[in-house]
């Protein structure tokens, strides 16, 4: 077992391997745990400057509508926890679910505790997973895979991320407004800048100061870099990860990451597009600092900008509300399903097409299920991937989907089948609807598909209701529904029994009907009209008035 000391989103984290499968060809993949080091906490500090630069959620949604959900943060709340700070955290948790896309519910324990000196937060991945050689942070790793890759883990780790927000730091600002007053931090802003650490804004680089020696990686058999670590470059273009360069662990690769040859960047198609085709500036000042550098956005090239939030200090009298289109470039290239919040800053567009404005289901008796499909497409001229959220939002139980949220990230000119249930309880009436997010350019955003169905009892063949109207003069409607495919009878009788007229005689599928029915020729007077399906009648009594 290997013992490795790293630096990682505020955290000061130890790594040891763990055997958790095994793949038919008998080598073994590997998940880390990542344990903080209590005593060893770093720090994202303020710099104490009001700097009054503002910009909410609106100030983004000028893009692009992005308000569709594509993801599902939960969040348990560990410690004394004020109202303000959890209403607060719980905003800033709404703005990811926008930003990336996974099916599978990102957990996260929040704790609120006291932390050393100025520290504002920290946080970090609890777990990391190899895909393709390379270590992803657990909550990545899932939405990259599309499964649930911490449920079952050895370890009994129970969430993806661990957040620490500081309890007794006195000037925190817990409005959602993006207003913050002089001498105040943003409460939201900071949540943000954790999260987006836990989610994968983070390298497996570490330096000591004293030796200046520098590493990165984990594992035993090969040592593997985290994804991030993949896209960091030197002034001169070369990676850190390449030991002919840059041995691991070096003088050199110290120099490297302290931004001594030329500075320390991002390389990335995504991101690099967002900041104008150039080289991202990471944050590397000539000393390591641990828990600041590497992991951000350099400071200076950022402030007070829309790409601000991943900067390793927060001034006074700041707000941004959004990860920024640089920090969407970077998730974007290091693999991350995005969402519509992302799509929308990068310039990417969609559209939608739904082969549904409504559902019914028609009639069907109670416990019987019927299934239907409505299909979702990306048009093949759009630009990028059709992401959203599919899910019941209102009605009765008796409708469901294969799960409670379908996620959809659709290429363009591709499809996705969402299975629809009605299964009713009840013999009652049944209406619901079904709520499609997206970041579709050409549809109102969200999309809502109407459900209904009826039900009878389970043996009822059929169910007669009222004429309408009635009393009627010349002509009346007569309904029925019927469960199943059934031979139908339909007529109408004087009161001395006499048969009138025969309105239907023959095979009718299952639903709702409505029969016409023309008096012209008849007196005035009461009428019976009796229905016989499956040798079982049931009968009405109507009333011609002229």
């Amino acid at each position: 077992m290997i013992r490795s000391l790293f630096t990682v989103l505020g955290f000061l984290l130890t790594a040891s391997t763990v055997a958790v499968a095994q793949s038919n060809n008998a080598t073994s993949t590997t998940l880390h745990r990542l344990a903080p080091e209590q005593d060893q906490v770093c720090t994202f500090e303020p710099t104490y400057r009001d700097v009054f630069y503002y910009k909410g959620v609106e100030a983004f949604r000028k893009k692009g509508d992005f308000r569709a959900k594509t993801a599902s943060i939960q969040v348990d709340y560990v410690g004394n926890w004020p109202q303000d700070a959890r209403t607060a955290f719980e905003y800033a948790m709404t703005i990811w679910e926008s930003h990336i896309t996974s099916s599978i519910p990102i957990k996260i324990e929040a704790n609120w505790i006291a932390l050393e000196g100025s520290t504002l937060g920290s946080a970090g991945p609890t777990l990391i997973y190899p895909i393709d050689n390379v270590w992803y942070p657990i909550a990545q790793a899932s939405a990259m895979e599309g499964e649930d890759l911490l449920s079952g883990n050895q370890f009994g780790v129970e969430y993806d991320i661990v957040v620490n927000m500081n309890s007794t730091f006195g000037a925190w600002y817990y409005e959602t407004d993006a207003n913050t007053p002089g001498g105040f931090i943003d409460f939201v802003t900071v949540v943000i800048h954790e999260i987006g650490h836990g989610l994968g804004f983070t390298g497996s680089m570490s330096g000591d100061p004293d030796s200046q020696v520098a590493q990165w990686g984990l594992g035993d058999d090969p040592v593997l870099p985290f994804d991030y670590d993949t896209f960091i470059e030197d002034g001169f273009s070369q990676s850190v990860l390449n030991e002919n360069v840059y041995p691991n662990p070096s003088n050199a690769l110290y120099n490297a990451v302290t931004g001594n040859n030329g500075g320390l960047f991002f390389i990335g198609d995504q991101a690099n597009e967002a900041y104008e085709n150039l080289p991202v500036p990471i944050y590397a000042p000539p000393t390591w600092q641990g828990g600041s550098s590497y992991s951000h956005l350099d400071q200076l090239t950022f402030t007070n900008t829309e790409n601000a939030l991943m900067r390793p200090q927060i001034d006074n009298a700041f707000a941004i509300h959004s990860p920024g289109p640089v920090m969407c470039g970077i998730f974007a290239d290091k693999g991350w399903p995005l969402g519509g919040g992302c799509f929308a800053l990068l310039g990417a567009t969609s559209i939608v097409e739904v082969d549904e404005s409504e559902i019914d289901f028609g009639v069907t008796n109670v416990n019987n299920r019927l299934d239907t499909t409505i299909v979702i497409s990306n048009d093949p001229n759009s630009e990028n991937a059709l992401v959203g959220r599919v899910e019941l939002s209102s009605g009765s139980s008796a409708f469901s989907l294969s799960s409670s949220t379908i996620f959809l990230n659709i290429e363009p000119g591709e499809s996705q089948e969402i299975q629809v249930r009605y299964r009713p309880r009840f013999a009652r009436n049944n209406a619901g609807e079904i709520r499609i997010s997206h970041n579709g350019v050409n549809r109102p955003n969200p999309i809502l598909i109407p459900l209904s169905g009826d039900a009878l009892e389970e043996d009822r063949v059929v169910e007669l209701l009222q004429n309408y109207p009635n009393p009627f003069n010349a002509s009346t409607n007569i309904t029925y529904k019927l469960p199943q495919n059934s031979y139908v009878k339909l007529e109408i009788f004087d009161m001395l029994g006499k048969l009138v007229e025969t309105v239907v005689d023959g095979e009718q599928s299952r639903g709702r009907y409505v029969q016409r029915v023309q008096a012209d020729d008849w007196s005035s007077g009461v009428y019976i009209y009796r229905i016989l399906v499956e040798g079982r009648a049931e009968t009405g009594k109507l009333m011609l008035v002229k």
